[in-house]
């Protein structure tokens, strides 16, 4: 379907079933500072034991068992850890050899209980758990034309299907050293093992711009707190969310993109304060914040960053000197209650009412936590 169409046909879908099926937010505007408190738990913790101290933890992939497989930039390896935290094995070590790492790599979740190692340079392992349950060595991709070049996995959506973006190039960072646009554009598409489009342009996101600073003949890259930032939600089952702070909504679609119902998030606004300047921008130099200051909105987005589990939607909706607030809410948009994690706490995965997140205490190392609510 062209480009346009596509837009078109989404754009007449969203209308109508806004006017019809959108949950029914028209009373007043919501607080998130008036919803209850909700009770969170550390149940689990994953980090130094069995000879493995941690470096620098950058990826996380969760099992179908719950086991934990960690990515460790700092001493390029990847760990497997048990559901309880207990180290098991060191499955795959810096080199250039298969089911080795080469140097920058991530670890996807290519369905059926497989990671996929993706170095840099393009070479792509598969691991799957032995009978013993450990993650060991399979089989590398080169044989499947080039899978997934310039293209990120962004979820999967069947065991042969996968949502991903395709990768942004920056070809002039002197044009972009101007700073002039606060947004670009990205896309949602849908590939197949051997890398072929099975869908082209599904979703139409938008995503901030970083600020470009140029040093030294170079030039540094920040980013500008309290932008929106669309969302692309992977669930069970091939569907997804799209959540879209510029209209304040999150949108349910099914697998074969028909849209399901709509989200629409009446909160009352919530400016952007000097102590939350001070805390997002402590950082950096006096001249840099000169110039990001002024870019930065008055008003604070709706929600920062969203994940779903079966039965929630999780919303990320500040991030301050007191840590991160999460808020709750049902798939009828009904708002359940917020809570606290550490500032040090990034999210990187909502299984049921588990929380996994990789804590990075300056103080005492990197870990993965897994923090239990109480709904």
């Amino acid at each position: 379907m062209p480009l346009m169409k596509l837009f078109t046909s989404l754009l007449l879908s969203l209308f109508l079933i806004s006017a019809c099926g959108s949950a029914d937010n028209s009373g007043e505007l919501t607080n998130y500072s008036d919803l209850p408190e909700l009770d969170i738990s550390l149940i689990s913790e994953a980090g130094e034991g069995n000879g493995y101290f941690p470096g620098r933890i950058q990826h996380l992939f969760i099992s179908s068992s719950g086991n934990l497989l960690v990515g460790d930039m700092g001493s390029n390896t990847i760990e497997q850890f048990s559901p309880e935290g207990e180290h098991r094995a060191t499955i795959a070590v810096q080199g250039g050899g298969p089911g080795e790492i080469s140097g920058f790599f991530t670890i996807h979740d290519v369905a059926g209980d497989t990671l996929m190692l993706e170095n840099q340079g393009g070479r792509r392992d598969l691991f799957y758990p032995n009978s013993d349950g450990i993650y060991t060595y399979t089989r590398n991709m080169a044989g499947e034309s080039g899978s997934f070049d310039g293209s990120t996995i962004t979820g999967v959506r069947t065991d042969s299907e996968f949502y991903a973006t395709r990768r942004r190039v920056i070809r002039n960072p002197m044009e972009m050293m101007s700073n002039s646009n606060d947004y670009h554009d990205t896309y949602i598409h849908i590939i197949g093992r051997d890398n072929h489009v099975v869908a082209d342009s599904i979703q139409h996101l938008r995503a901030p711009e970083l600020h470009m600073q140029s040093v030294n003949g170079g030039f540094r890259i920040s980013e500008i707190p309290y932008r929106n930032r669309d969302r692309f939600v992977p669930l069970s089952g091939g569907g997804y969310l799209v959540a879209t702070p510029f209209e304040s909504m999150i949108h349910r679609f099914d697998e074969n993109h028909e849209l399901l119902s709509t989200i629409d998030l009446r909160i009352d606004a919530r400016p952007v304060t000097a102590a939350d300047l001070d805390h997002h921008l402590q950082d950096i130099s006096s001249d840099l914040r000169r110039e990001i200051e002024p870019r930065v909105y008055n008003i604070k987005p709706p929600f920062l960053n969203v994940w779903a589990s079966e039965e929630r939607i999780w919303l990320q909706t500040d991030r301050t000197a007191d840590g991160s607030e999460i808020v709750a809410a049902d798939y009828e948009g009904q708002l359940i209650g917020r809570f606290l994690l550490s500032g040090f706490d990034e999210v990187k995965q909502v299984t049921g009412n588990r929380i996994y997140t990789i804590h990075r205490d300056p103080d005492v190392g990197d870990s993965v936590r897994i923090y239990e609510v109480t709904i």
